[in-house]
């Protein structure tokens, strides 16, 4: 089968097609067909090198925790799924993933496919939705959460905090450019700012208990005035955390956990329009590198997809 591999850690240059054995499903498992996969600024930390040091991989290896496909191969005591059967799921960050013709995957990290759903759409958004989604849950969990400040909302991980923390009752402000406020109270935001109010949080109606971090220490560190006694900073981003000079704000570092009960309510959310993806691009394997050139800087709010059909 065809494949996207890295055999050495760099740029996107280092991603390279090429044709490997297809892999097999052992007990527990299934072989899928990919039908889409997305293309993940995570994806990047790893091709980079960045987190080499944190998560230990062999080389070479294949890109791409999520999948979208149809069931072509059912490992031993495998019942819940059947050929042909199309399906999605989050593959281990360390394992061979999504960026090929086939991929395999053990059952607990799969659901169906909810009848209605775009397979492209699904695959857009399982990493970013998820991440999302229990950011907010994660921050409920910290003490008091009825105010919280979203860094980076329009992005994937953004649109899914949102979605979640309106379903919570939550008072949201989102900080984003001034060209993108239209768009960002459309989604139901309450309170939308630029980095320009940072320097005068007194015109924010009080401060934030939570802020959600989806850029960096960068973008966090001007709002430190605007953060409640006791604040946290719920950041997903692999940097170092802010260098406040408060000593009573604490980050908290977040990664996601790929459980089929939260994938259910994210497949749910997409497919009845509550979580939207602002903008799709789907890729062939020999163009991934074009996503991963912007990623995961500023992708302009789109979101990339490979069909390795194409």
């Amino acid at each position: 089968m065809r494949a996207v591999r890295v055999s050495a850690y760099g740029g996107p240059d280092v991603l390279q097609v090429q044709e490997i054995p297809q892999p097999t499903a052992g007990a527990g498992q299934v072989v899928l067909k990919v039908l889409a996969g997305g293309i993940n600024p995570l994806d990047a930390w790893f091709r980079s090198g960045h987190l080499a040091a944190r998560f230990a991989r062999p080389l070479p290896y294949t890109p791409g925790t999520d999948a979208v496909g149809s069931v072509a191969e059912l490992g031993e005591g495998v019942d819940t799924f059947e050929l042909g059967d199309i399906v999605m799921g989050v593959l281990p960050v360390l394992s061979d993933g999504a960026y090929a013709e086939y991929t395999v995957i053990d059952v607990e990290r799969l659901i169906h496919v909810p009848q209605g759903l775009d397979p492209i759409l699904a695959a857009s958004a399982m990493t970013p939705a998820l991440t999302g989604v229990q950011m907010v849950e994660r921050a409920q969990t910290l003490g008091s959460c009825y105010r919280i400040l979203i860094l980076g909302a329009l992005g994937g991980v953004g649109r899914a905090a949102i979605a979640a923390a309106l379903a919570g009752g939550i008072d949201i402000t989102a900080a984003v450019l001034p060209s993108q406020e239209d768009e960002t109270r459309a989604l139901g935001v309450q309170q939308v700012v630029t980095a320009d109010d940072a320097a005068r949080p007194e015109t924010l109606g009080g401060s934030f208990d939570v802020v959600l971090d989806l850029v960096g220490p960068d973008a966090v560190l001007p709002w430190e005035r605007a953060i409640g006694p006791d604040g946290k900073v719920v950041s997903s981003v692999p940097l170092p955390p802010a260098a406040f000079q408060r000593q009573d704000v604490s980050t908290i570092p977040f990664a996601f956990s790929a459980d089929a009960r939260t994938l259910a309510t994210v497949a749910t959310m997409l497919r009845d329009g509550k979580l939207t993806v602002s903008q799709i691009e789907v890729l062939a394997l020999d163009e991934t590198a074009k996503a991963h050139a912007v990623l995961p800087g500023n992708a302009g709010g789109k979101k990339f997809v490979v069909d390795p059909a194409r």
